[in-house]
């Protein structure tokens, strides 16, 4: 079987979940055609659910997902020492304002971040997230962060999500915008490289649905990355709130399920991100404000029907204004000279000596002749 009648399979199969028994089978004639591979791939997924129907509601702590009082076993409040699924909690990380905690797997130096999610579960969240959490701890890409596992845990009254991503230096982008003041140029290739990530996850069948600049990370170099990609539509809940302020929800999610939302939900919040991120050359005018409020405009209308088809014809656009500014910021020889002597000081001193040697001996030699 195909990858791409495998994901297809997957998305239907994570739909069709959703969905009353009554339903499913009209459904599952809509969307699978006259393709049989892909109604058995379906059907076998379905299959497989249902023998799990036991397990998960077995009287194994881990299983038993009923939500209200406490749970005999459950962890009241993690802490240092505790141990979810395959990781021993480490340490609560002070500054963070979640249930954050380095980590490390058992048998494992590996540290690692665990981070607690908010939303209490009940049994049909559990059944999904096990089904269907290999398919975003999958998703490989510069600008996704690695997640590394997504699982659950009794803890207090019930069940919880929790996921677990590789520990790095990255900063929130709030900070990176308010501490680096990063020009036009910069913000471009952030807003490019967030674009073609979840194009990146989009062409893999996974969507979002509450992507906000809370979300995203970036590097030293101002390369960003995405926390967590596919996990709120999974949970049915958003991972946190957005900043006061910002619109980044698309509208049509008051009334639709999470299960029915299409790439342009994630396009309009990508159209908030921009909306934010270019928020101070939007208001001075810059020479780039008209094509730049353009784009943001399409990505952040209000009717889905508005809004771009795809990430792809996005990023078409923001490649196109990316070139420009790249052109416009080329370096000159002279910031490639300034570039080298910072980076190797040693070598610069070296080669201007020996150029002002050169030209003492040239002028000598000019003189005697």
């Amino acid at each position: 079987m195909s990858q791409e009648t495998q994901q297809q399979a997957d998305r239907i199969f994570s739909e069709a979940l959703d969905l009353p028994l009554e339903q499913r089978e009209i459904f599952l004639t809509e969307s699978c055609g006259e393709d049989d591979h892909l109604r058995d791939e379906v059907n076998l997924l379905l299959g497989q659910y249902g023998s799990t129907e036991k397990a998960l509601s077995s009287t194994d702590p881990s299983h038993t997902l009923s939500a209200g009082e406490a749970e005999e076993g459950a962890i009241a409040a993690p802490g240092a020492g505790d141990l979810l699924g395959n990781f021993r909690l480490l340490e609560r990380l002070e500054d963070a304002e979640h249930d954050r905690f380095l980590a490390e797997a058992e048998g494992s130096r590996e540290r690692v971040l665990l981070e607690v999610l908010t939303p209490e579960l009940d049994n049909s969240d559990v059944r999904r997230i096990r089904v269907d959490s290999e398919m975003i701890t999958r998703l490989e890409h510069p600008g996704l962060l690695g997640l590394l596992e997504v699982g659950t845990a009794i803890l207090g009254t019930g069940p919880r999500a929790f996921m677990v991503s590789t520990a790095g230096d990255q900063q929130p982008i709030t900070q990176w915008l308010e501490q680096r003041k990063p020009n036009l140029h910069s913000k471009i290739k952030v807003a490019t490289r967030l674009a073609e990530a979840v194009a990146f996850a989009h062409a893999r069948g996974i969507l979002d649905g509450a992507l906000h600049p809370g979300r995203i990370l970036i590097d030293d170099l101002g390369k960003p990355q995405i926390r967590a990609v596919g996990l709120p539509r999974l949970l049915r809940s958003e991972l946190e709130p957005a900043t006061d302020g910002l619109s980044c929800r698309a509208p049509e999610m008051v009334e639709t399920p999470w299960s029915r939302l299409d790439v342009r939900a994630d396009i309009f919040s990508l159209g908030g991100i921009m909306e934010w991120l270019f928020r101070a050359e939007l208001e001075e005018d810059h020479q780039n404000a008209v094509e730049i409020r353009r784009i943001i405009d399409r990505a952040h209308a209000h009717e889905p029907e508005a809004r771009y088809a795809s990430t792809d014809a996005l990023l078409n656009d923001l490649h196109r204004i990316e070139q420009g500014t790249d052109e416009a910021n080329a370096p000159t020889l002279w910031d490639d000279l300034r570039a080298f002597s910072k980076a190797h000081p040693a070598a610069s001193v070296i080669a201007v000596t020996a150029c002002g040697l050169a030209i003492a001996a040239i002028v000598t030699l000019i003189t005697f002749l």
